[in-house]
């Protein structure tokens, strides 16, 4: 069983990721959004801006096996 950390685990890639991986794996899930099917899942969930909350709150493992960095959509100006 390995650590992983997703970020943006509420809705969509994050959410489909988290999903898989929680089978078989510990998983910690962080996201701002959450959908009620997150909790769910045999994960850790954290609901959480990861650009202004307190990482500090959150036990996490001595090792971190995986990182999946799925937090949404980006606003690009032209």
């Amino acid at each position: 069983m390995k650590n992983i950390v997703i970020i943006g685990c509420g809705q969509g890639i994050g959410f489909a990721t988290a999903k898989i991986l929680s089978e078989n794996h510990h998983v910690i899930g962080i996201s701002r959004t959450e959908n009620p099917e997150v909790r769910n899942l045999n994960m850790e969930f954290h609901p959480m801006d990861i650009l202004s909350g307190n990482l500090g709150e959150i036990n996490f493992p001595d090792v971190i096996d995986g990182l999946v960095y799925a937090p949404g959509s980006i606003n690009l100006t032209i």
